[in-house]
């Protein structure tokens, strides 16, 4: 047999992924990321894309909690 559904049964796909309960950045990657958001967010918002601009918002305030959150 050829053809996709051959292709099918010999890729068994992606292997699945365990994620970890938590994950450490260092300082460094914290800021980077909460930037990376800021920005995104803020280009989001020029281009009028309020739904995913909003979405990025939440990521960052959650992001944001949590670092302060580990600091007291």
């Amino acid at each position: 047999m050829t053809g996709p559904a051959a292709r099918d049964r010999r890729d068994p796909g992606p292997a699945p992924v365990r994620f970890a309960q938590s994950v450490r950045l260092s300082k460094a990657e914290a800021f980077s990321a909460c930037q990376v958001l800021a920005d995104a967010d803020r280009r989001l918002v020029r281009a009028r894309c309020f739904a995913e601009s909003e979405a990025l918002a939440e990521l960052f305030d959650l992001l944001e909690d949590r670092l302060a959150a580990a600091q007291t």
